[in-house]
């Protein structure tokens, strides 16, 4: 598994210290507590997004691609039709 670092702000680290204390846990407990207890609501919450994400970066893509490998006709003239 992945370590992942998040940075908080100092206000954010205060008010962790706060709870953790009131609690009577560590800063460490508290917080894997909160992950375990909420990850997998979270996860289902993040999950469209995700989706969302997937279907844009695929869609990006294809137009990347049709744009670097353009039609071999691209620039010759279509022929006039003849009445």
């Amino acid at each position: 598994m992945e370590n992942m670092t998040v940075r908080i702000t100092s206000q954010q680290e205060e008010l962790l210290e706060l709870i953790a204390r009131n609690l009577g846990s560590s800063r460490s407990f508290f917080v894997r507590s909160l992950i375990d207890n909420y990850a997998e609501e979270l996860y289902r919450k993040l999950l469209p997004f995700a989706e969302l994400q997937r279907s844009s970066l695929e869609a990006n893509e294809k137009l990347l691609k049709e744009l670097s490998d353009p039609s071999p006709r691209l620039g010759i003239p279509r022929p006039k039709k003849q009445p």
